[in-house]
């Protein structure tokens, strides 16, 4: 997952922390010596890359748990409206390390990480159940409590429902008689995106008002609401309302986010992938790929500038002096506030990208996400490294700008 922060908020963080050489305790940087051991405390060589940067689900953590509480009111509501997440997964582990499981149902396969079908990055995850009675293929992932839970994902089907049938992708719970969850049902011919809200562990369904027949074989942004405070449940399809329900009183807190293909006969296989769990609503637009050279980046924060292409002269008209302009066109630059983790020097993207500056190439540039599409050749003028390999942590911190050819 791909988070784009401005710059405002990310100077909310320190740029550092730091631990003591000796223990390897974490302290704050106004001590005199290490709480653990007493070694004297000294900045410039405690200093490490903070643990936070590792992926936007720790920066979340940290947001929550360290951070927010030294922020003043207007500074906690600026960091609160990037930091909302309460778990992502988009399988970049290449296992699923950061999910509480996998289940069956039936004749449901067990789940896997593949590297054929990313939505983005290079993996994703895979459920599958053959045909011939009921099945289900799950991951699941058990999160911190909330009352209101966003949960926003990428599928891709192989098949889609027959007549009469339809093919679960999700469910947002409790427990299993107290959950909402998405659906594609056909009726009668006609392929409909349905929410479907259990209270009690009885079934109801509200289906969209006409049928938008999804098709094989396409990625599709799904996003389910479940608010236990208000009773609502909501189904959005690519950030398009597709159905809500407020018929209902929901019990019992949101704890579980399962992905899964689910059907009561037919065969299906789902590709999944760019899973997030939030307390607030999510913008489609936070997973977007990113790449430079083929590469893809981890972007902390991305900026763009278009400046106008002219000619202009003098030019005396009417007897008055005038000063012509003609626009030619447009040239834009970006500039980008990249990360890599666990990355050695040798395969560092951001030595790779001051080789190619110092080289004076171009190299493809392209940004893919579900409102936005670039694809273009750019010059790498400036590669700013601002968190090295420091302390073996191999971390770093570094700033691209990028001109149009």
């Amino acid at each position: 997952m791909i988070k784009t922060l401005p710059k405002e908020v990310l100077d909310l963080f320190p740029m550092w922390e730091y631990q003591c050489p000796k223990c390897q305790t974490y302290v704050e940087p106004n001590v005199l010596h290490c709480p653990k051991c007493l070694a004297p405390f000294d900045a410039l060589s405690w200093r490490v890359p903070p643990r936070f940067l590792r992926n936007h689900e720790a920066m979340s953590k940290y947001a929550h748990e360290v951070l927010a509480p030294k922020l003043r009111t207007k500074q906690r509501e600026l960091l609160f409206r990037y930091f909302t997440t309460i778990w992502s997964e988009g399988w970049e582990t290449g296992d699923f390390s950061n999910c509480t499981g996998t289940a069956t149902d039936g004749n449901g396969f067990t789940p896997v990480v593949e590297t054929a079908n990313p939505h983005h990055g290079t993996y994703n995850c895979k459920c599958a159940k053959p045909a011939g009675g009921y099945g289900t293929s799950a991951v699941y992932k058990n999160f911190a409590a909330a009352d209101v839970a966003y949960s926003q994902f990428y599928v891709k089907l192989s098949a889609m429902p027959p007549t009469g049938e339809q093919v679960s992708l999700c469910q947002v719970r409790n427990d299993w008689p107290n959950s909402n969850f998405a659906q594609i049902y056909n009726d009668a011919g006609s392929l409909k995106w349905r929410l479907g809200v259990r209270i009690a562990g009885v079934e109801h369904f509200v289906s969209e008002a006409s049928a938008s027949n999804p098709t094989i074989d396409t990625w599709y942004c799904v996003k389910v609401l479940r608010d236990v405070t208000s009773s609502i449940g909501k189904l959005w399809v690519d950030a398009v309302l597709k159905a809500t329900d407020t018929g209902y009183t929901y019990s019992g807190t949101n704890y579980y986010l399962f992905i899964h293909v689910s059907t009561n006969s037919y065969g299906v296989t789902g590709y999944f992938d760019c899973v997030v769990v939030a307390d607030t609503d999510i913008d489609p637009e936070v997973s977007e790929g990113v790449k430079l050279d083929g590469k893809t980046l981890n972007v902390l924060s991305f900026g763009e500038d278009a400046r106008a292409v002219m000619s202009q002269w003098d030019a005396w008209v009417d007897g008055a002096y005038k000063r012509k302009v003609k626009v030619l066109g447009i040239s834009r630059s970006w500039m980008l506030d990249c990360v890599e983790n666990d990355v050695g020097w040798t395969n560092s993207q951001a030595k790779s990208f001051q080789e190619t500056a110092a080289a004076g190439f171009t190299v493809t540039f392209s940004i893919t996400s579900e409102v936005r599409v670039i694809n273009t050749t750019v010059y790498i003028i400036d590669v700013g490294i601002q968190v090295a390999d420091l302390a073996g942590k191999n971390v770093r911190h570094f700033t691209l700008t990028l001109q149009e050819t």
